[in-house]
């Protein structure tokens, strides 16, 4: 794969209009079959609404380039649909956005055939010359990444770590927002069991009544709380309060529209009922394990000046003095006393900069650096100093 640059303001766009695209669309998955392998077919991700260019030769040099609407996507190849026929077996180059910089990536390519539909619409297929990885291009969840990993491994483009092994330890809090009690405490217990401190709410109302009073590293809320989409009305609620914490929507529909809802509120990730602990537990590791210093990250921090012999008894004693430190900055940020909170920051800060402990430093001034943009923001405040005191938690000599 190579990427170009060129393709980046293209002029042509899509001919199909939007109705007859989406009418296409779901005539074809009304008379698509499952084929009797379908369980061992190779993942394919939702590619709807997405442009894509193909570019192919046309003889003496020139080079056609056209717009079509994406399909499905897979590992090996993309189907799409197009306003007119093309030929199959042809070579050509497709170019797909990556999902980090939004940049078109070409990616070598031949036509495998073209259908009629019906009225201007043809189904192209398009088989890569090697595979590509999915994650570049689409994002998936929890269980599809598990899937699609296994996929890489068994055709040795992924390595030997074992994504089914048991996560590491978390902790930190978390709350479950489910209607249904059963799930309710099926989930509380699969968290648990990953070392979480886990709130249950049944109610909207509930839940953020619980947010108001403390701060949370997780959140897993089912979509439709009592029966509506309370769920997803809770989450635009709290992203519109600047709430960052990761949240996890449930949801018993499984369809690309019901993720796309969750995610345009503001769901950090979604997972379709019924799912299984290792879907749950993989979707909460992604989530929390890319923050170094999120509630998952165990690992001892120790101090720079570790082996300096008269360095060691001013370390010891300022590593017992940042467990005091500790307790006193939850009791006065749980008591909303920012200026408190403000002060015992400050000396974290200054104490682990000077002793070598740079995770203290860091996170004690990220918490000082929010609390000047929002000084009222109590809620993100008790987040800030969770994540602080599990630092200084794992701070050892």
């Amino acid at each position: 794969m190579r990427s170009n640059e060129a393709a980046k303001n293209l002029a042509e766009k899509p001919r199909l209009t939007a109705a007859e695209s989406q009418l296409a669309i779901q005539q074809m998955a009304e008379s698509a079959k499952a084929p009797p392998d379908a369980k061992n077919r190779r993942l394919r991700a939702d590619y709807i609404d997405k442009s894509v260019v193909i570019e192919t030769e046309e003889g003496a040099g020139r080079k056609l380039r056209q717009v079509m609407q994406g399909r499905n996507l897979s590992s090996l190849g993309l189907a799409a649909i197009h306003s007119q026929f093309v030929h199959s077996g042809r070579a050509c180059t497709i170019y797909l956005a990556s999902l980090d910089s939004g940049a078109p990536v070409a990616i070598p390519a031949k036509i495998g055939r073209c259908r009629f539909v019906s009225g201007r619409v043809h189904e192209v297929v398009i088989k890569f010359d090697s595979a590509i990885d999915l994650r570049q291009f689409v994002k998936l969840n929890a269980a599809d990444t598990r899937r699609y990993v296994a996929e890489r491994k068994a055709d040795k483009l992924e390595d030997s770590v074992e994504l089914d092994s048991e996560p590491g330890r978390a902790s930190g809090n978390a709350l479950v927002i489910e209607d249904f009690e059963s799930s309710r405490q099926l989930f509380a217990m699969w968290l648990t069991k990953l070392g979480l401190n886990v709130q249950q709410a049944d109610t909207a109302a509930a839940a953020d009544a619980l947010i108001g009073k403390q701060s949370f590293d997780l959140i897993v809320v089912d979509a439709a709380l009592a029966g509506e989409s309370e769920g997803l009305a809770l989450i635009r609620k709290l992203r519109g309060k600047k709430l960052s914490t990761p949240v996890i929507c449930v949801g018993a529909d499984s369809n690309q529209d019901s993720r796309g809802l969750a995610m345009a509120a503001g769901a950090s990730d979604f997972l379709a009922k019924p799912f299984e602990k290792e879907d749950l537990h993989h979707a909460v590791v992604q989530l929390l394990r890319s923050d170094p210093y999120g509630p998952l990250q165990t690992a001892p921090i120790r101090s720079t000046l570790t082996g300096d012999a008269d360095a060691a008894p001013l370390l010891e004693k300022f590593v017992d003095q940042i467990r005091t430190l500790a307790d006193m900055l939850r009791s006065v940020a749980n008591s909303g006393d920012v200026p408190g909170t403000v002060k015992i920051c400050r000396r974290l800060v200054e104490g682990g900069k000077g002793y070598g402990l740079n995770p203290v430093s860091e996170v004690g001034s990220s918490v000082l650096a929010n609390v000047q943009k929002d000084p009222s923001n109590v809620v993100r405040l008790r987040k800030d100093v969770d994540r602080l005191i599990h630092v200084l938690n794992r701070v050892q000599t």
